[in-house]
C-alpha cells in the first residue's frame, strides 16, 4: 500500500494556562544565571571592586598623607564610588550576559517554547540583572565606605562619618550600577553574543567617552552625552 511521509513534528509555545508565570520564569532565569560560570564571576568581580578600590583609595591618602574634610565632596564621594567606571562597565556585561549566555547554550529556544513570551522573558532577565546589580552594589558602597573609614581613621586620618556627601554613594552607585545592567540587558538581546556584546559594552563605557574627548571643541552636545552614561547619576 502507498504511504505518504510523516509530517514533520512542530513545536509551539505554550500559552494560556500552560505557559510559565511570571514569578516560574524569574526563578528559573535566577537559577540560571547561579549556574552560569560567566555571570557569577562578573558580578562577583565588580562588588570586590567596590571595596577593594575604596580600601586602595584609603591607603593612597593616608600614604600621601592628605587629610579629608568634611566639605571636601570629591573625597568624601571616592570613598563609594572608586573605580564607578569599571565596576559599571562590569554590571553591564553582566546584564550582557544574562542574555547572551542563554544564546550560545542554545537554552534560549526552549525558555521561549515553556514560557510562550518574549516579553515576558525580556522583562525577566532585566529585572534579575536589575536585582542583582543593586543588591550587590549597594552592599558594596556600604562595605566601601565603612571599611575605607575604618582604615583611614587606623591611619590617623579623621573620617566625618556626619557629612551627607559621604553617603550619596549609597544611592549614586546602586542605581548607575541598575542602569548600566539594564543596558546590558538591552545590548544582550541585540547582539546575541558574548562576544559582541563584551565588544559593544567597552566601546559604551570607553572608546565612546575617549572620541567625544577628542572632539572637546565641538559644543554644548558633548555635555549632553557625557550626561547619557550611567555614572552621571553621581554628579553632585
Amino acid at each position: 500500500p502507498h504511504r505518504t511521509p510523516a509530517e514533520p513534528a512542530t513545536l509551539a509555545p505554550l500559552g494560556g494556562h500552560d505557559a510559565v508565570t511570571f514569578g516560574g520564569t524569574l526563578r528559573s532565569e535566577a537559577i540560571k544565571a547561579r549556574t552560569y560560570p560567566a555571570f557569577r564571576g562578573v558580578a562577583i568581580a565588580a562588588f570586590v571592586l567596590q571595596v577593594v578600590l575604596a580600601l586602595a583609595s584609603a591607603g593612597l591618602i593616608i600614604w600621601i598623607g592628605r587629610t579629608v574634610h568634611s566639605d571636601d565632596v570629591s573625597s568624601l564621594l571616592d570613598m563609594g564610588a572608586t573605580g564607578i567606571s569599571l565596576t559599571c562597565f562590569l554590571y553591564c556585561l553582566a546584564g550582557a550576559l544574562t542574555v547572551t549566555g542563554d544564546f550560545s547554550s542554545g537554552v534560549i529556544n526552549a525558555t521561549a517554547l515553556a514560557v510562550g513570551s518574549r516579553r515576558r522573558i525580556f522583562l525577566t532577565k532585566a529585572l534579575l540583572a536589575a536585582m542583582v546589580a543593586a543588591v550587590a552594589s549597594v552592599v558594596g558602597a556600604l562595605l566601601a565606605i565603612v571599611l575605607a573609614g575604618i582604615v583611614l581613621q587606623i591611619g590617623g586620618v579623621t573620617y566625618p562619618w556626619s557629612t551627607p556627601a559621604l553617603w550619596f554613594a549609597l544611592a549614586g552607585v546602586p542605581l548607575a550600577a541598575v542602569l548600566s545592567a539594564l543596558i546590558g540587558v538591552g545590548i544582550g538581546m541585540m547582539t546575541r553574543s558574548t562576544l559582541g556584546a563584551t565588544l559593544v559594552t567597552l566601546a559604551l563605557f570607553y572608546v565612546a567617552p575617549i572620541a567625544a574627548a577628542v572632539l572637546v571643541l565641538a559644543g554644548d552636545w558633548l555635555t549632553w552625552f557625557s550626561s547619557l552614561h550611567p555614572f552621571a547619576t553621581l554628579s553632585v
